[in-house]
C-alpha cells in the first residue's frame, strides 16, 4: 500500500537525550483526565532493541488507536494514530517520530509530526501540536533530575 503525503508535516527539537523523552512519551497518557479512558493492548517485545504496544483512547465520542513502537539501537520512537472515518473504517491519522542521537548522551532528539487527514484545519492542528510539545517540555522539566541528566540504561548489569 502506498502512503500518501502528508497534509501538514511539523518539526520541532526536544534538547534532552532520547532516553529521557522516550521515558516521558511512555508518561504521556498515564495520567487521566476527565474527558478520555486509555488502555494499553497488545504489547509485544521483538527482540533485544524493539517493543511496541497499542494505545486506545476512548473520548470525545469517538476512539482512536494509537500504534507506538520503541527501538533502542536506533534511538527511535515510531507511532501511528488511526482515527475510524464516517465508513468505519481505521484510517492513519497522524504519524510522528521521535529521533535521537548517535549516541545516547547526545542531546537534541527531533520530533516530527505528519498529519494525513485533519478535521481541524491548518491553524488549530499547528495550535495542537504546539499545546503537545509544551506539555512534553513540561514533563521533561519536572522529571529533569530523573530523566534528564541521568545516565542512559545500556542493559549492562554491573
Amino acid at each position: 500500500m502506498e502512503e500518501s503525503p502528508p497534509l501538514y508535516e511539523f518539526k520541532h527539537t526536544f534538547a534532552c537525550t532520547f532516553y529521557a523523552v522516550a521515558r516521558a512519551y511512555w508518561g504521556k497518557y498515564k495520567e487521566q483526565n476527565s474527558y478520555s479512558t486509555i488502555t494499553l493492548a497488545d504489547v509485544k517485545q521483538a527482540g533485544d532493541n524493539e517493543f511496541s504496544f497499542v494505545r486506545r483512547i476512548e473520548g470525545r465520542g469517538r476512539v482512536e488507536h494509537e500504534a507506538i513502537r520503541y527501538r533502542r539501537d536506533t534511538r527511535t520512537i515510531f507511532a501511528d494514530l488511526f482515527v475510524k472515518g464516517r465508513d468505519k473504517v481505521p484510517r492513519l491519522s497522524e504519524r510522528c517520530t521521535h529521533q535521537g542521537g548517535v549516541s545516547p548522551e547526545q542531546r537534541g532528539v527531533e520530533y516530527t509530526l505528519r498529519v494525513y487527514s485533519d478535521v481541524w484545519g491548518k491553524f488549530i492542528r499547528r495550535r495542537a501540536f504546539s499545546w503537545g510539545v509544551h506539555r512534553m517540555e513540561s514533563m521533561l522539566k519536572r522529571g529533569a533530575k530523573t530523566m534528564c541528566d541521568r545516565k542512559p540504561d545500556d542493559g549492562k548489569k554491573e
